[in-house]
């Protein structure tokens, strides 16, 4: 027995902001051939603006070991700034189809507070700590938003975001007291205002539940006492933080990840990635104040670790195959009810930490879009389906169902200004060992065309999956010539079936395919 849906086509239920726009990755990666076809491939992924995070450009550094090198300190302690290498990354992510969301992170060595007697732990750095002279840090950051408003106009950089720190909650990239921290985010927020007044502003990028940050933040911004200008508040446009679905680590070294045995099986959670949302959201909520204030999720991701390969983890498989675009889809699915029922501060986007590695052999397992080689992965293609869909969420009943086996697929319909229509059905359950097909029967009431064009698309172990034609091949590293055109012939979306013309008698129309597990269709409906 199948699993039935009614589509409700003459009934929305509110607005499809274009949530999973949005990337963060390495923005020295723009400085590479690979990283600026990558940022292309994004903005041809839907016809709004791509949302793209920047993370550590303000470090000392010389681009690739990711910083721009912004803030130099001569010999006699004069302060100038070099925007060269910041101008290379830019440039690539400014225009109509991108916009920055700029993270003001980290703090310029010749600027840090932090000294080498200080790093009483192998992961701390020195960049991590608050500015040894808020002045300068205020002078720093204003230079910076006057010379983008200088190079790219200030109407395109009063819509870029500006996003102060990254996890502060947490000691990898923190090592000043609470307080600093607030001091060093007033301070920050005053000079990017001062700049630009009409400029947005906000913060924290927290992550870390067992810590009280984020209450704290918020309670600052709408009524504590600023450390810049001593009044009452902080600007604060929007609001960050971040959420992760699981936990990977580097289990030991497996040369063959493919052939691995020892090692504990362990995978994502989407439940426990939704309930860490609601946990943020329910501390929005509580804070008076912040009516209206958006959210931007700017770490929404299957799991933590994003250098991590299988190389180290074998688990990490799931991220080369179906599973990762199955999972992705099915939290967009959820994450749009979600986002209704905390309409106070509505959230509008859910940002992948997920770029791309240079130097990564093909289907290494970072958290990557392209594997080695620039080869796209089944992620790439979750990301090209859910950019197809519309603006406008339609409701859909569950009806019949088969029996009580679980999990039921989790179907999303839109219906986009031009009146086409997009229906997703996702099969996906947590176990990385998840085996049951599903079958799928669509029923679609009150369409306005007696006669409709569909595409079916999918994504599957056998479609729209370069992973599984690099198995098929025997896992070459790297592959050759002829290798390399078979993967690249099948790593973009593709058909499930050929398009088809169909009847609605009445207003309705019925679809039926069956999903094998962690598979996502799509359906896009055209009056004919």
């Amino acid at each position: 027995m199948p699993w039935s849906f009614r589509v409700q086509a003459t009934q929305p239920l509110g607005d499809v902001p274009p949530l999973a726009h949005a990337v963060m990755g390495d923005t020295a990666g723009n400085l590479l051939a690979a990283g600026r076809r990558l940022q292309r491939k994004l903005e041809a992924l839907s016809p709004h603006p791509l949302l793209r995070r920047t993370m550590s450009t303000l470090n000392s550094g010389i681009g690739l070991d990711h910083g721009a090198g912004i803030y130099r300190v001569a010999a006699d302690g004069t302060v100038a700034y070099e925007f060269h290498l910041l101008d290379q990354m830019l440039d690539v992510m400014v225009g109509p189809r991108s916009v920055p969301f700029f993270g003001l992170d980290f703090m310029p060595l010749e600027l840090s507070s932090g000294a080498p007697d200080r790093l009483t732990a192998p992961w701390m750095k020195l960049d991590r700590f608050p500015p040894r002279d808020y002045g300068r840090w205020h002078d720093f950051i204003f230079a910076v938003v006057t010379h983008c408003v200088e190079r790219y106009g200030r109407a395109s950089v009063a819509g870029w975001f500006w996003d102060i720190w990254n996890e502060p909650d947490l000691e990898f990239y923190w090592l000043g007291t609470f307080d600093e921290f607030l001091h060093t985010y007033d301070t920050a927020a005053a000079a990017v205002k001062a700049a630009l007044p009409e400029a947005k502003v906000g913060g924290c990028g927290v992550t870390d539940h067992r810590r009280p940050w984020l209450e704290q933040f918020l309670d600052h911004c709408t009524r504590g006492r600023n450390f810049h200008t001593g009044g009452v508040g902080a600007p604060l446009d929007f609001i960050t933080f971040h959420v992760k679905g699981g936990e990977t680590g580097k289990l030991g070294n497996f040369p063959d990840p493919y052939a691995a045995r020892d090692y504990p099986v362990r995978g994502p959670s989407l439940s426990t990635l939704l309930d860490n949302i609601r946990w943020a959201m329910d501390r929005l909520a509580a804070c008076p104040g912040l009516e209206g204030v958006p959210v931007y999720i700017t770490e929404c991701d299957i799991d933590w670790g994003v250098s991590t390969s299988i190389y180290h983890n074998p688990n990490l498989r799931y991220r080369n195959n179906e599973y990762f675009p199955a999972f992705q889809c099915a939290l967009m699915a959820e994450l749009l009810p979600l986002r209704r029922a905390y309409a106070r501060n509505p959230i509008q986007a859910a940002c992948l930490d997920t770029f791309y590695f240079p130097g990564a052999r093909v289907f290494e397992g970072q958290r990557v879009l392209v594997t080695g080689e620039s080869i796209d992965l089944p992620i790439l293609n979750g990301l090209r389906l859910l950019g197809q869909l519309g603006e406008t969420q339609l409701a859909v009943t569950p009806l019949d169902q088969a029996g009580d086996r679980q999990p039921a697929p989790r179907l999303l319909a839109t219906r986009a200004g031009d009146g086409a229509l997009q229906v997703m059905a996702v099969n996906f359950a947590e176990a990385l060992d998840y085996a049951d097909p599903a079958d799928v029967r669509l029923t679609l009431v009150g369409l306005s065309a007696a006669t409709w064009r569909v595409a079916h698309t999918r994504i599957d172990r056998d479609h729209s999956n370069a992973h599984t034609v690099w198995q098929a091949l025997g896992r070459p590293v790297p592959p050759d010539e002829d290798q390399m055109a078979a993967l690249q012939a099948r790593m973009g979306l593709e058909p499930y079936e050929p398009d088809q013309r169909l009847e609605a008698p009445a207003g309705t129309l019925t679809l039926t395919t069956t999903l094998p597990p962690h598979a996502v269709s799509l359906w896009v409906l055209r009056p004919a």
